[in-house]
């Protein structure tokens, strides 16, 4: 009997120090987000957890690449690199070396990592619940930063105008880009105080949407960047203008501002919203105000639209959606409006509000009475 004894000692002994110990019940959350492995369940060796590599990397934002021939892992995240080779119990993190306690392995075809060592070295907080058997990260709330970019001017053939444009972008505090900001708005080249108010009006206006925007969607994109990781898609927003039309003799600048947001879906969401500057004051003006209208004829820019559009919807029900008119009672701000041409008023429907978004922006031209 005790011949038996030691070898069974030792070879538990052996088994407990080096050999992974499959554990099927293990449960890994990040930001409470449970982590669901297909094929390969982690593992506890040397009272380490070991999981698999690109579930949890990808799942906290990383980019995970795998070298085979010299079996060694580069995992990416912002402007932190990490580096390990299987079988070596070292971790480089942005070169920096320290030790593992114990080196990443192959199991099943699949790559096995001190979980830990690496979510630590993206700034991440491990926590293991022994009698759960839960490993919790928890990745710390992303802080961003806006850039801009100086202010480019293009002059327009007419010497009337000029295009600005800017370029913001939008970043994690580890270089992650999560939004990139396009602004393009006419700039009057006339250098006296009047267009210098109303250069600024133009320009604050444009800002005053981006910045909206921003503070409006930067915890949707940070959630979204968490949930995605190196699927996540830098979102995009591009605020323009088309159709400027001036008359001095009038005092009136008007144009469409255009706004199209980019987060990944099948196409972009477009808002347009018609703008009518008064040139001696700098304010908009509303075409009601511009015509003289009181009373019930006093209506805003967008009840004006909304009301011929319902008729337009009327009259050609079959070239719009079959709900249209009930769709145009809602969300009115920035899917209709309307603004000046020379000798007309342009009624425009942003891109697949009434109808398939393919149509674009409709627009419909009524001449001034």
């Amino acid at each position: 009997m005790k011949k038996n004894i030691l070898p069974l000692v030792l070879a538990l002994a052996v088994f407990s120090s080096s050999v992974p110990v499959f554990a099927s019940d293990i449960t890994v959350n990040v930001n409470s987000q449970k982590v669901v492995f297909e094929d390969q369940q982690p593992v506890i060796k040397d009272n380490r957890t070991l999981i698999p590599l690109r579930g949890v990397m990808e799942k906290m934002g990383a980019t995970v690449y795998y070298i085979d021939s010299i079996q060694t892992v580069n995992i990416q995240k912002g402007t932190t690199n990490v580096t390990l080779k299987i079988g070596d119990p070292v971790i480089s993190i942005n070169n920096d070396k320290k030790e593992l306690d114990v080196a990443p392995v192959i199991i099943n075809d699949r790559t096995m990592v001190p979980i830990r060592a690496i979510a630590e070295a993206f700034g991440a907080d491990v926590n293991w619940d022994d009698a759960t058997k839960t490993v919790d990260i928890s990745i710390p709330e992303e802080k961003t930063t806006l850039f801009k970019s100086d202010i480019a001017y293009e002059a327009q053939e007419d010497n009337y105008s000029s295009k600005a444009t800017e370029n913001w972008m939008l970043k994690t505090e580890n270089g992650t880009e999560i939004l990139k900001v396009t602004l393009v708005y006419p700039f009057l080249n006339d250098k006296s105080s009047e267009s210098a108010g109303i250069n600024s009006y133009i320009s604050s206006y444009v800002h005053a949407m981006a910045t909206k925007y921003i503070e409006e969607n930067t915890e949707t994109m940070l959630q979204s960047l968490a949930e995605l990781g190196s699927d996540y898609r830098t979102n995009e927003i591009y605020i323009s203008y088309e159709d400027l039309y001036h008359n001095d003799t009038k005092g009136i600048l008007s144009y469409l501002t255009t706004f199209m947001v980019f987060n990944g879906g099948a196409h972009p969401v477009t808002y347009g919203y018609g703008m009518t500057l008064d040139l001696k004051t700098g304010s908009e003006i509303t075409l009601s105000k511009l015509a003289g209208c009181e009373g019930e004829n006093n209506i805003s820019d967008t009840q004006r639209a909304v009301n011929y559009l319902s008729q337009e919807i009327s009259d050609h029900p079959d070239e719009y959606f079959e709900n249209a008119g009930e769709l145009i009672k809602e969300n009115q701000t920035g899917n209709y409006g309307c603004y000046l041409g020379e000798n007309k008023v342009i009624i425009f429907a942003s891109a697949g509000t009434i109808s398939a978004y393919s149509n674009g922006m409709l627009k419909f031209e009524v001449p001034l009475s």
